[in-house]
């Protein structure tokens, strides 16, 4: 067996780190890719949104109340009944002892339909108690009431989408802004006309609303969780050849989970929307089943 030389050794000494640098790298390479979930860019509407619970109501309402104190003799209608303006709804006996009058009528300032009637035959009245109530129903109006800062921020004409549960929503649009606030509540009333009547929706239901501030119709978006943020920039990950390569954004509006993309993306891009927060520029990566 021939012993090691010094020369030997040298050259070993000199290979071996090569040896290993390469074996390393090597490593590196065979790394598995990250696995994501990735969307293709697409335009879309994205709005600025702010939201509140409204009550439901007929275009013109009325609360029904009497002229005179008495006693209600009868009602001449039924609660859901349609009336007509001027249509009687009610009589009642303003007789005292020693007196005798005529019933008066009781009549129906708007056409609608009866919501509600309050009392029973018997009971007294007073030009101060209601007798009915009774609404038009022809058209239905959502009334919000919001503070100073809002309304501020809203206009004639904005959107908005009237939720009757948590999935049915109905288009709106405000119509009515108040010009002054509740002295009490420092709020004022917004209406909003609902552009199509879902069939059971009575006045007085509560509903969610979402009015629309600020709306893009065509924008590129993504969703928020797409966007790393970091102090100086805006950043996302765009699939190309099987690796994520990072570009700086200019965002715009943030809406309901989505982001808009002044700048910096393309429609037609394929963006990490999961996974992104722990990918390195140029990482290769996997993605996870189809992208949207």
């Amino acid at each position: 067996m021939k012993a090691f030389r010094g020369e030997n050794i040298g050259k070993f000494a000199v290979v071996f780190p090569i040896l290993m640098g390469a074996l390393l790298y090597a490593g590196e390479d065979e790394k598995a890719p990250m696995t994501v979930e990735a969307m293709v860019v697409q335009r879309g509407e994205i709005a600025e949104v702010l939201e509140y619970f409204g009550t439901v109501a007929g275009y013109e309402e009325a609360q029904v109340y009497p002229d005179m104190p008495g006693k209600l003799l009868e009602y001449t209608v039924k609660e859901g009944d349609e009336v007509e303006k001027d249509q009687v709804i009610a009589k009642l006996d303003r007789s005292v002892p020693g007196l005798e009058f005529k019933p008066l009528l009781v009549k129906s300032p708007i056409r609608g339909i009866v919501g509600i009637l309050y009392l029973k035959p018997g009971q007294a009245v007073a030009p101060q108690v209601p007798l009915a109530f009774i609404s038009n129903t022809e058209s239905l109006d959502v009334l919000v009431e919001m503070p100073e800062t809002d309304l501020n921020r809203i206009r004639i004409g904005d959107e908005a989408d009237i939720y009757i549960d948590s999935i049915t929503a109905v288009p709106g649009k405000i119509y009515r802004i108040s010009h002054a606030l509740n002295p009490m509540s420092r709020m004022g009333t917004v209406k909003i006309r609902l552009l199509r009547r879902p069939s059971g929706l009575r006045p007085g239901t509560l509903v969610r609303v979402m009015v629309k501030t600020r709306l893009v119709k065509s924008a590129l978006k993504v969703p928020l969780r797409a966007l790393v943020r970091t102090d100086s920039s805006n950043y996302v990950f765009v699939v190309e050849g099987g690796r994520a390569r990072r570009r700086v954004v200019e965002t715009g509006l943030v809406s309901r989970g989505w982001v808009e993309i002044k700048s910096g993306l393309q429609e037609g891009d394929t963006v990490v929307t999961l996974g992104a927060a722990g990918l390195q520029d140029g990482e290769a990566v996997r993605i996870r089943g189809e992208i949207k």
